[in-house]
């Protein structure tokens, strides 16, 4: 909500209307934060982080298989730094073998909060069945990253109940590490 006064503007919280929203002290504008980095605060943003050398030609897969609520959804953002050239996939309506992989738990980025993610499973290279609809492709050489650029253009909202399938491929013809990151955040339809 806002006041207007002959001299100013003042931005009341709709919730409290005592509460007047805090103003920076050099340049006068109101302090505010964006959406994601409110949910890191309010404990919902969530990350995994993952290391693994792979052999020539070879893949690293990281599978989840997202809510089945549709109360929420995953605000997904990702990233992956390799040594050598790599391609880079992420698609949607991936079939596996669940169990058939390494279980992965994500971190819940606000480390004073008890919460965990309600996705319904995430697991490292398990037998992959089928790769579903490719959603991203792109390319990465050597120490160089993929994703990371300005948050809007990387982020995906995914769809509820639906495996998704993030995939490196190794092209370099040697071994490389690879290194992907997924952070999100699970935003309540309120």
């Amino acid at each position: 909500m806002i006041s207007q006064h002959p001299k100013s503007t003042a931005l009341h919280d709709p919730a409290n209307p005592g509460r007047m929203a805090e103003f920076d002290n050099i340049f006068q504008i109101p302090v505010g934060i964006d959406v994601a980095h409110h949910e890191l605060h309010e404990g919902d943003m969530y990350s995994v982080h993952t290391f693994a050398n792979v052999a020539n030609a070879a893949n690293f897969d990281l599978v989840i298989h997202t809510m089945d609520s549709v109360a929420k959804r995953i605000h997904m953002f990702f990233e992956a730094e390799v040594e050598a050239e790599s391609e880079f996939y992420v698609y949607e309506d991936a079939t596996y073998t669940d169990g058939t992989g390494v279980a992965v738990v994500p971190i819940n980025r606000e480390r004073n909060s008890a919460k965990t993610s309600d996705i319904q499973d995430m697991e490292s290279n398990p037998n992959i069945l089928g790769v579903g609809n490719l959603l991203v492709q792109t390319m990465a050489g050597s120490g160089k990253k993929v994703g990371g650029r300005a948050r809007g253009l990387e982020e995906l909202v995914l769809r509820n109940d639906t495996i998704y399938l993030f995939r490196i491929t190794n092209v370099s013809g040697g071994i490389e590490w690879v290194s992907p990151q997924l952070t999100w955040y699970e935003h309540s339809n309120e």
